[in-house]
């Protein structure tokens, strides 16, 4: 598996600050309004350190996969 490390200068040559807070602003927007899918943090303890995952899945995709296969 690679795992790409994004650096400080390519995030800002992304993303605006602006546009990030708006992408949070709709984010969270979406969590209220229970279109997420947001497992418990998972911690991996591996060598010397320690690996903590936030996985999160946004969007109405989501509700409409959970309503049809209640």
């Amino acid at each position: 598996m690679h795992i790409r490390v994004i650096s400080r200068a390519e995030i800002l040559s992304l993303i605006t600050m602006h546009d990030a807070i708006d992408a949070m602003a709709r984010a969270f927007a979406q969590l209220s309004a229970d279109q997420v899918e947001m497992p418990v943090r998972v911690a991996l303890a591996s060598g010397g350190g320690i690996s903590l995952f936030m996985p999160a899945r946004l969007g109405a995709s989501f509700r409409a996969s959970t309503a049809s296969s209640s």
